[in-house]
């Protein structure tokens, strides 16, 4: 059971990175994507950069099972700082549904009822550079859910999903981080990011998720990224702390202009 949820919140909801015009592979500055640049993980979200300093983010793999799509923004720059933000729509319910049954992916009981879903998340990003190698970002943000229909299924009591189920019962969660990363070499870089949660539920409280990782680029086509994940905070059972690896291939794409 704990493995079957540790995977589907992996790959689905799991803990993604991006290649950023300063930076290889990392997800936490404000920096989105050049022009039809593509980023493609190999169990991670897609991204594709736009006009206008957009990016695009879309989960092909999992899209019909789990529907979502996100656009990050990059609103400007003076001296080293940088100013961005994410926006994001999901409809879950077809996840959970799927999880609500005996068996093999059995994870909610099988007489849940499931309503109808819709989260969204929003953020803003401030990043700072620190010379040529490093930066720092601080970031706020908060997602929003909204059901229609009836509505009897429990929550999913283990970390890293309970944050990510969380809102379905709550109907919002705040959320505050800061990262750091950077170049250890011409070809590795790293990033470690650490975020709080707010759970405004009886039985939740402050959950503290940290992402470390090393990202190694073979080529500008391709890189490896590998590192872990941990949370610890206090759940409707009690406080708990986890620590999972987190393994992925990257593949990147950029227009002729960008090379």
């Amino acid at each position: 059971m704990r493995l079957t949820i540790l995977l589907i919140f992996t790959f689905i909801l799991g803990f993604n990175t991006v290649e950023s015009q300063s930076f290889i592979w990392t997800n936490s500055t404000s920096e989105v994507l050049p022009a039809k640049a593509k980023e493609i993980p190999l169990f991670g979200v897609k991204r594709i950069g736009l006009r206008n300093d957009k990016e695009l983010q879309i989960h092909p793999i999992f899209f019909f099972l789990y529907p979502h799509v996100g656009l990050k923004k990059q609103w400007g720059n003076k001296g080293d700082w940088t100013i961005g933000s994410y926006h994001s729509i999901a409809y879950p319910s077809l996840l959970l549904k799927s999880m609500a049954r005996e068996g093999t992916g059995g994870i909610l009981p099988k007489t849940s009822v499931i309503p109808q879903i819709i989260t969204t998340k929003n953020e803003v990003f401030a990043t700072k550079m620190i010379g040529d190698q490093f930066f720092v970002t601080a970031s706020l943000g908060v997602e929003l859910a909204a059901s229609f229909g009836d509505a009897d299924f429990p929550t999913i009591d283990f970390p890293f999903a309970y944050r990510r189920t969380a809102v379905y019962h709550d109907k919002i969660v705040p959320k505050l981080g800061i990262a750091f990363g950077g170049h250890i070499s011409a070809k590795v870089d790293f990033m470690i990011d650490v975020n709080a949660y707010k759970m405004f539920s009886e039985t939740g409280g402050l959950i503290l998720e940290n992402k470390a990782f090393v990202f190694w680029r073979k080529s500008d086509r391709f890189g490896l990224k590998a590192g872990f994940a941990t949370a610890f905070g206090r759940y409707p059972y009690g406080l708990d702390f986890r620590i999972m690896p987190a393994l992925d291939l990257v593949f990147s794409r950029r227009s002729s202009s960008e090379k």
